[in-house]
């Protein structure tokens, strides 16, 4: 088709002039009859007959001279003209381009010679790189190279990115691979970046992770080893407190043993402080399975709320129930869910004065809800989002009224989430709270 259209824009000068004397010689022809057919009454000399024959043969053959020659050859001209600024300003876009690349680009054929090298990735280099093989340059994966699919079948059109690390300088960079038709043969462009401060980075992030894990080990174990040590003498002090208060060790002073049993009530206090830190480090930093068996949540809830029937009537609040009239069997960690009850229970009675305390459970579509509701102080809208956290408390005081470490909640929610559930609360301040859980009904047996 190329041979074609060199053929047929070679033939059209040719046609031109055939076109041009074919007209002259009809013009002349015409002009020289009617001339003459209106200067023969004039009896004009022979001189002057031909002067006026050439002055009007020249009067009509401009205007066919411009048409057929002198305009198709003046819009050619300039056709070609702006086709050469077009082909400059493309090439300084595309200088542009490869310059704004930020390591530079390369074109190899399919025997993986260099064939071109943009600017900033020949000055890199210190050597000639055109014509030599890309590995012996620039490649640490040398094998990689030699056997890139790309390379060996290039589609034009197709791209492929392979990484490469560690050359020019230590520096570490990605190539993009393209197929394209490079002086009628095929190759490959490959475009550079440089990748090294990611490289740096993802470094870093590994080793600061691997710190992370060492310390968050470190941490549990010194958690773990601490409420174990604890224990001990804290339960030889108690024991020792405990048998003076109760009088096996002789009669003492009513003011003495009033001390005494405020310092009893204090170390019960430690006592289940250091109970609530092993709880949430052994649930967050165990790696053992619950010690799942199958069991009857409902049963477990009223089980839970008979160990606060004293409390409960100490602060004369009333205790409510809305449970299902069946079984309702989770395969749940028994001992574990029960806590999640009980802390919940415990915090409702530390912020209610009056009013009563309500469990609930629902069955749903896929899940199990348990609640806990009071109708004590509430909680401040403020606080809800991080009402979860380790060492939260709401309307927390540092004297008289409700005291604690504030983890009873963060371990209801770890142990929750162990058992794949969700935790949430509803509440509003001087409107009370409501506690919800939720477990999701696999391995139930109703």
């Amino acid at each position: 088709m190329k041979r074609a259209a060199l053929h047929k824009d070679g033939q059209r000068p040719l046609k031109l002039f055939i076109e041009l004397l074919l007209a002259i010689l009809v013009v002349e022809t015409l002009v020289m009859l009617l001339l003459h057919l209106f200067i023969e009454p004039l009896h004009l000399s022979a001189t002057a007959e031909g002067l006026l024959d050439s002055f009007s043969l020249l009067i009509f053959l401009f205007p066919i001279l411009y048409l057929l020659f002198y305009r198709p050859l003046s819009l050619e001209i300039a056709g070609y003209k702006q086709a050469q600024k077009d082909i400059l300003e493309s090439n300084a876009i595309n200088q542009s381009l490869i310059q704004t690349i930020p390591f530079g680009m390369d074109i190899v054929n399919e025997e993986g010679n260099i064939l071109y090298l943009s600017p900033r990735l020949e000055a890199a280099l210190d050597e000639e790189a055109i014509g030599k093989k890309c590995w012996q340059l620039y490649r640490d994966d040398k094998q990689q190279c030699r056997d890139c699919p790309l390379r060996k079948e290039i589609v034009p059109g197709e791209t492929a990115s392979i990484e490469t690390d560690g050359v020019l300088g230590g520096r570490s960079f990605q190539i993009n691979h393209s197929g394209m038709i490079y002086q009628g043969k095929k190759a490959v462009l490959e475009i550079f970046q440089d990748i090294s401060e990611r490289k740096e980075a993802e470094g870093e992030m590994i080793r600061l992770n691997k710190e992370l894990l060492e310390l968050d080990r470190m941490k549990s174990e010194f958690i773990n080893m601490a409420s174990h040590e604890l224990r001990t003498p804290i339960a030889i002090m108690r024991e020792g407190i405990s048998q003076v208060v109760e009088g096996l060790r002789g009669e003492m002073p009513a003011q003495q043993k009033r001390f005494l049993s405020i310092s009893l009530s204090n170390i019960d206090r430690l006592i289940k402080i250091v109970d609530s830190i092993f709880d949430i480090s052994e649930i967050e930093y165990s790696r053992g399975e619950l010690d799942r068996e199958l069991t009857d949540i409902t049963a477990l809830a009223r089980e839970t709320i008979a160990n606060f029937s004293q409390q409960a009537k100490d602060k004369g609040l009333e205790i409510k129930q809305g449970f299902p009239g069946k079984k309702i069997e989770l395969d749940i960690d028994k001992a574990r869910i029960k806590q999640v009850f009980a802390n919940l229970i415990s915090n409702a009675f530390d912020f209610t004065d009056q009013g009563s305390i309500e469990i609930s459970i629902q069955e749903k579509d896929a899940i199990i809800e348990c609640s806990v509701s009071d109708t004590g102080r509430g909680i401040p809208e403020a606080l809800l989002p991080g009402i979860f956290g380790k060492f939260q408390q709401s309307g927390k005081s540092y004297g008289p009224g409700a005291k604690g470490v504030g983890l009873g909640l963060a371990i209801a929610k770890a142990i929750v989430e162990r058992h794949k559930g969700r935790i949430w609360v509803e509440s509003k301040l001087g409107q009370g709270a409501t506690f919800s859980f939720s477990l999701p009904k696999e391995n139930t047996k109703s």
